[in-house]
């Protein structure tokens, strides 16, 4: 009798396993196995108090038939739609830390790259403080609320077992390429100084030539670089706020 009620848990744990697997945050190797494993099951416990409140147990437990087929076809549906949701969030990130990997490659800071704080790829140093940055705004302004929230919602949108609504391709293409215009956007201050500095090294070459373009022109760029960042600062922390409303304005949209 209780078979049913170890199904649709698993079918939740899918979805909510799969999001926490796929979700930047947790993806990283750093992380104990132990704390996402947690995180998931008390997830799932949560949300299966929802969905299956007391009442309506004894109705779950009458459909006990249930073909293996359809219950793996679901739990993959189930799976694919977790990943699809922790990817989608991931956009919280991605301005950040595209706006510091421009911004490091403008100076040349690419030389010396470190493990990124949410993943196993590598990235310069100014990137690891954009992105933790980006973290610290995204916990500190609550973000996180709105994405479990999103989660608990999905439930009611994509029911477990049911066929739900289509996903929002299009409107996640669209997040996808959008987070890529705001990063630009949010390093773009920071790279007029180093395109003015650059056209000023540019100029003082063609006026007196013996100058050494790489010897002057690195050190000028790293200063100018570092300094726009400094001075830039509440602007840039501003234009990430920014970023994370527009973000969640696109997820709540994609996921009401």
């Amino acid at each position: 009798m209780i078979e049913p009620l170890v199904l649709y848990f698993g079918l939740v744990l899918a979805r909510v396993g799969t999001f926490v697997t796929v979700f930047p945050l947790f993806n990283q190797r750093s992380l104990p196995r132990l704390v996402k494993i947690g995180l998931a099951v008390a997830l799932t416990v949560m949300y299966m108090g929802h969905l299956v409140p007391i009442a309506q147990v004894p109705q779950l437990l009458q459909h006990s038939n249930v073909s293996v087929v359809a219950y793996l076809f679901v739990l993959g549906w189930e799976v694919f739609l977790g990943a699809v949701m922790g990817l989608a969030f991931g956009l919280f990130l991605v301005p950040a830390q595209i706006a510091g990997e421009f911004i490091s490659q403008g100076l040349g800071l690419t030389f010396g790259e470190l493990s990124t704080l949410t993943g196993e790829s590598t990235t310069g140093p100014l990137s690891q403080i954009f992105e933790g940055a980006a973290i610290l705004l995204f916990f500190g302004l609550d973000v996180h609320h709105v994405l479990l929230s999103i989660l608990h919602a999905s439930f009611g949108f994509y029911p477990i077992g049911g066929a739900g609504a289509e996903l929002p391709v299009q409107r996640l293409i669209f997040g996808a390429v959008a987070a890529q215009e705001w990063g630009l956007a949010l390093a773009m201050p920071v790279m007029l100084c180093l395109f003015t500095s650059l056209l000023i090294l540019v100029l003082m070459t063609r006026a007196a030539p013996q100058l050494n373009l790489y010897s002057i022109g690195f050190p000028l760029q790293l200063a100018v670089g570092l300094t726009a960042v400094l001075l830039f600062a509440p602007n840039l922390v501003a234009s990430m706020v920014g970023t994370m409303g527009k973000v969640s304005e696109l997820l709540v949209g994609s996921f009401p």
